[in-house]
Order: C-alpha cells, then structure tokens, then sequence
C-alpha cells in the first residue's frame, strides 16, 4: 500500500493486524517532511593531467566529478581552443597554462581552473624555413607540388602549438592582382587548416594589392606565390 502526502507535518494512525484468530493493534506516529531534493549540483573535485609532459604532446585529461546527471563540459585551454567531451585529448604550447572548466546539469553549474606547466619540445626552439608555394597563371588552388611542399612542413608545426603562421600572397601583371592573392592567401590558410592546422594559430592573412615591383612586367611563377612564415603566437 502506497500514499501520498500533500502537507508536511505529524500524522498518527493505527494498525489492525489479523491473523487466525488472533488480533493485535498497534498505533503510530509519522512525521511527513519536505522531500529532499535529489538533484546535486556538479562538484569537481580534481582535474587530473600527466605528471610531465612536452609541448604538442597530446594528452588526456580526466576531471573527477560528483553531481546528477546528464553533465554538460565546456574546457576552455591556451591559443582559444574549446572542447565539449568529458575527457578531451590536446596538445598544450610550452610554458604555464591555464585550463579551465566548467560544468553544468539541471542544478547548477561549477567552475574550476588548474595551472601547469608545459616542458618546451626541443624540436619548437628551431623551426624549419617553409618554402613558398607557387600557383600556374590565373590559378588560386594548390597544385600536387605546392601541397607536397607544405606538408612537408605539418609534421612539425603539428607538435609545435607555440608556433603560430603569417600568410602572405602575390600576384602578377597578367591579373587582377588585388583579387587572385586574397584568393591565394585565403586557399593556402583553408588548406592548412584541413590538414590539422588550428585556425587560431594563423594569425596574419594578408595579400598584395599591386604586383612587385619585379613582376610589373613579368608574369614568372615566382610573381604568383604565397608566402607561409613563421611567427611567434600573441
């Protein structure tokens, strides 16, 4: 038997118990309260990383977490990366970070933050020189050449989060110059960033308005380029 109270306070009732020919009462006293409530706000009690680890090592993090569910993430770490997955796997630029993270159910929310501290990947103290890619007359895509060629750089860049991009792209006399290296310079940062390049991390995307002064009256390959140079990250 099952009943539902409305109001809080004390009840008293009795209780016949029948068996054969045998009966006993009993009487008692219930005290109806508010009901608990049974959603509790997240609590984190931990955010766990590695003891040591390298620039553009990717790691795990683990928070230790106590609340009702369904939780709800939101990491925010360096260079504006965010992730929304309990246990998101980064890779971190040398240095002391921040990480911070908040969580949230139907309760409330929590916030918390760490600071560690990043060991500098002796491959980021010295980063290759990339080589300028070039385009055929008219043309604003990557050629199979032009894409070898920065790919040949992404193996460090991608274990390199200190180091950030400048874009810089030309044109020719033999087009509308202003059009075709915004249109180069802005292929060049897409391609990068579909190979695994955090858009973040290109900071600069310029292009010339006006051929050089070399490629006034030359259309040479080396007048259609883009230049991808290495920078520091603000």
């Amino acid at each position: 038997m099952s009943l539902l109270f409305t109001q809080k306070g004390s009840l008293k009732g009795t209780l016949e118990i029948v068996l054969g020919r045998r009966k006993s009462i009993e009487h008692f006293t219930v005290e109806i309260m508010e009901p608990i409530d049974t959603c509790v706000r997240p609590i984190i009690s931990e955010i766990q990383v590695p003891g040591r680890f390298m620039e553009g090592e990717a790691i795990r993090i683990i928070p230790h977490i106590n609340g009702s569910y369904p939780l709800h993430y939101t990491w925010r770490f360096p260079s504006s990366l965010q992730s929304t997955v309990p246990q998101p796997e980064v890779r971190l630029p040398a240095g002391f970070q921040e990480i911070e993270l908040i969580v949230q159910n139907e309760c409330g929310n929590t916030l918390r933050t760490t600071r560690i501290f990043v060991t500098q990947n002796p491959i980021c103290k010295v980063i290759r020189t990339i080589p300028p890619v070039r385009f055929s007359p008219g043309n604003v895509e990557l050629d199979t050449k032009a894409q070898l060629a920065l790919e040949q750089s992404l193996d460090q860049l991608s274990v390199c989060p200190s180091v950030c991009l400048a874009i810089h792209a030309f044109g020719d006399n033999s087009e509308p110059t202003a059009l075709r290296a915004k249109q180069r310079a802005n292929h060049t940062a897409g391609f990068l960033i579909a190979r695994g390049i955090p858009a973040t991390r290109i900071q600069k995307i310029t292009s010339s308005i006006q051929p050089e002064a070399s490629c006034s009256t030359s259309s040479a390959p080396y007048c259609r380029r883009a230049e991808v140079k290495v920078i520091p990250c603000d």
